[in-house]
């Protein structure tokens, strides 16, 4: 399985960089798997050029859930 989210990969080689490797995947554990779930995620889908037929993960997208207002 793969995320192609190069934010994700950017994070834990920052991360990595600066402390270890199992330093940073515990802060992308703690972040993905526990801080995203509590305050609201979504998965960005879709398809790229050289596979126009296979869906991806494309990224992850820390979004705060909202109501959406009345519209009457």
């Amino acid at each position: 399985m793969e995320c192609g989210d190069w934010e994700t990969a950017a994070t834990y080689f920052k991360f990595s960089k600066r402390y270890d490797s199992s330093r940073a995947l515990e802060h992308l554990r703690q972040t993905y798997e526990v801080d995203y779930p509590k305050r609201g995620v979504v998965l960005a889908l879709g398809t790229q050029k050289k596979r126009p037929r296979q869906w991806l993960l494309l990224g992850v997208i820390r979004l705060d859930e909202s109501n959406q207002p009345s519209l009457i």
